[in-house]
């Protein structure tokens, strides 16, 4: 894959996943969300619409962070607590690195 072109890349997924962009938009599988808190104030809750279609494994993997369920060392493994650093309403949340 190195040294693939976009074009390849996408020709390669779009065979990998035949049904996911060809008959229109992917299903979204199952939903989760965030609430945030500005200085210890409510403001707002993000909902985040996962593929379960297409990437069953990284689906459940995330709705697993965010609902807490993996553990680690006795210890959940979860997004409870971690911090946003710019946020786009309708477009995207960036957030992380501690």
């Amino acid at each position: 894959l190195c040294g693939m072109t976009i074009a390849g890349a996408l020709l390669l997924w779009l065979l990998a996943y035949p049904g996911s962009m060809v008959q229109g938009e992917p299903a979204v599988t199952q939903r989760v969300y965030m609430e945030y808190t500005i200085g210890g104030e409510p403001a707002g809750r993000i909902v985040i619409g996962l593929f379960g279609g297409i990437v069953p494994r990284t689906v459940a993997n995330f709705a697993g962070l965010c609902h807490g369920d993996h553990m680690r060392r006795g210890k959940p493994l979860r997004f409870k607590g971690s911090s946003m650093h710019r946020i786009i309403p309708g477009f995207m949340a960036q957030g992380g690195g501690g």
